[in-house]
């Protein structure tokens, strides 16, 4: 309202700016963006200006401005975060005994609320005033609260990261002497998620804080780290599972030993008799045979398709109830046996872990999304309070 420009006309006056703006006509508040980084006034054709002047002497100025303004982020919740920004306008150089502002009804209008990563939950005006070293001046605040969109990260953050937690656990699969296959998967699951880890933080604001996701990430990162820690525990560790393990069971083989002096095979357990009996057969097995059982024994046995099988024993140390097991020929495998003898039973840590793995991860996971997601919606509700 400005009482020097009321007239006596009936209509309104548009004045003709041109390459003008209003400030140059007639005086108009001195108003500023507070937080704002970037300003560009349009000038194309013509400066983007309005000016009406009424008999009252009131004056309706319009006037097309693009403003880039500050908001600071919290990220502790990202990628499960609702952020909210402001735009602030005030006089620079009026106080309030000179100049007030207030805002109009309905007077922020959403044009477009569609956006990429997030979606507008809603807007809010403020009035309040703030006292400088020159005085008090009024402030308009407008607040807009914004919620990220869940369903990108899903398949760009946390899908990926779970599949390459999950491949490192084929490693718990795979026989103890595998050991390039399974070294091999735990680096590269491990290098691989690093590289991701990376590359998100990049693209993010850097922050001294720890965010949501770098939760999930760290936690994958040490179930894939903790798959490799096992396996040097199953290498260096006697972690071995035995069919029948009990404790009457193997009394019966120690009291068998030191009555029989048996043979104990993977096969069952030959008796010295018995051995002596199948030395007999050396003539239709051709092969040389050794008196004292300190030293190689080789042992011929009738089959039942009437073909003779033969066996390599080393007796070491018998006294001692050490076991004995037969030479493998491992030109009779096939070539990935070769390369890899597999032999024997896994290890019980490897089987523990192909159950336990899965399962922590699973429980870290309902914790995870229980936790954040849930805090996620009772902050957003919040904010639209």
């Amino acid at each position: 309202m400005d009482y020097r420009l009321k007239h006596n006309l009936t209509e309104h006056i548009i004045p003709l700016l041109g390459r003008r703006s209003p400030p140059s006509l007639i005086w108009t508040p001195d108003t500023v963006f507070v937080n704002a980084k970037r300003v560009l006034s349009h000038r194309v054709t013509v400066i983007n200006d309005k000016l009406d002047i009424y008999n009252d002497g009131r004056v309706f100025w319009a006037s097309r401005v693009t403003v880039e303004a500050n908001c600071l982020l919290d990220l502790h919740r990202y990628p499960m975060d609702s952020q909210t920004c402001k735009l602030v306008l005030e006089s620079y150089g009026y106080t309030t005994r000179h100049l007030t502002y207030r805002w109009r009804e309905n007077a922020v209008n959403i044009i477009d609320p569609n956006m990429s990563q997030f979606v507008l939950l809603g807007k809010r005006n403020l009035t309040y005033d703030k006292e400088y070293e020159a005085g008090n001046y009024r402030l308009l605040e407008a607040s807009f609260t914004f919620e990220r969109r869940i369903a990108v990260s899903i398949l760009q953050i946390f899908f990926p990261c779970i599949a390459i937690t999950c491949v490192s656990w084929v490693s718990l699969w795979l026989h103890k002497n595998c050991v390039s296959a399974r070294v091999g998967i735990g680096i590269t699951t491990l290098l691989t998620i690093s590289t991701i880890w990376g590359s998100l933080n990049r693209r993010l604001p850097q922050v001294s804080y720890v965010k949501a996701v770098d939760i999930f990430f760290m936690t994958s990162f040490c179930f894939i780290f903790m798959t490799l820690l096992e396996y040097t525990l199953v290498l260096n560790g006697k972690f071995r599972m035995y069919k029948n393990n009990s404790f009457k069971e193997l009394r019966r083989k120690k009291q068998m030993r030191k009555k029989f002096g048996e043979v104990t095979t993977p096969r069952g357990i030959l008796e010295s008799s018995y051995i002596q009996s199948l030395k007999s057969n050396k003539d239709s097995c051709n092969s040389k045979f050794d008196d004292k059982l300190e030293e190689n024994v080789t042992i011929c046995e009738l089959n039942e398709s009437g073909k003779f099988t033969q066996y390599s024993f080393v007796q070491e140390g018998l006294d001692d109830g050490k076991e004995i097991f037969p030479k493998i020929d491992r030109d009779l495998f096939p070539y990935f046996y070769k390369v890899y003898p597999v032999t024997g039973k896994p290890s019980t840590l490897d089987v523990v872990s192909r159950f336990l793995f899965p399962f922590s991860y699973i429980c870290f996971n309902l914790y995870f999304w229980t936790t954040y997601h849930g805090q996620h919606q009772s902050l957003a509700d919040e904010s639209l309070l």
